[in-house]
């Protein structure tokens, strides 16, 4: 049943969905999105994707609970911007929504209120905005 809510209008379903008070899977209208359960999940944002956590890592879902990449990461957040921060062990980053980084670099802070990233440099820290809102 909950597999069959999210096949019905994916593209309109996922600005209504709630995130459960388990804080394991999302619902829509109290019931169950999709069969998945993680150890945490983050709300939906454009286009439609959310940040979860599962016993493989951090990435992201779809409405129907798939992943929709392969890597799993330290962190994730949201997307905003069409640009998502993901922490791996080399450091933080932005991904696209298919998954593929959105440049090389690795930072070792990434401040998601500013969207600042903070790269150490030989002389102290050097601040780099990365997006242009959040």
């Amino acid at each position: 049943m909950a597999d069959s809510l999210a096949q019905k209008s994916p593209e309109a379903l996922w600005t209504k969905t709630q995130i459960a008070d388990s804080g394991t899977h999302h619902t829509l209208n109290n019931k169950p999105l999709y069969a998945a359960r993680f150890q945490t999940v983050q709300k939906f944002h454009a286009p439609g994707l959310a940040p979860v956590q599962d016993d493989s890592g951090a990435y992201h879902i779809d409405i129907t609970g798939n992943p929709v990449y392969p890597s799993r990461y330290l962190r994730t957040f949201g997307f905003y911007e069409d640009k998502a921060a993901v922490c791996e062990k080399n450091g933080w980053f932005h991904l696209l929504p298919d998954g593929t980084p959105l440049y090389k670099q690795r930072y070792e802070v990434f401040l998601p209120a500013r969207c600042d990233a903070v790269s150490k440099q030989p002389n102290g820290y050097n601040v780099e905005q990365t997006l242009t809102m959040c």
